[in-house]
């Protein structure tokens, strides 16, 4: 079992990550959902969302 020890920090760098992902045009993957594998990233005034969620083959 795992426990975040600095959640605060967690959140912060998470923020620049995403923020970083938007704006260079990354995409993200995710291995828990087979089909939605790959999305991309962009930020709106409420903070990061994943559009185009796809499956890793149509990459």
């Amino acid at each position: 079992m795992g426990y975040d020890l600095e959640p605060l920090v967690t959140i912060a760098e998470k923020d620049l990550f995403l923020k970083q992902a938007a704006e260079q045009n990354w995409k993200i993957m995710y291995d828990h959902d087979p089909l939605s594998e790959i999305s991309d990233i962009v930020w709106t005034e409420r903070g990061p969302i994943g559009i185009h969620p796809r499956p890793l083959y149509d990459l």
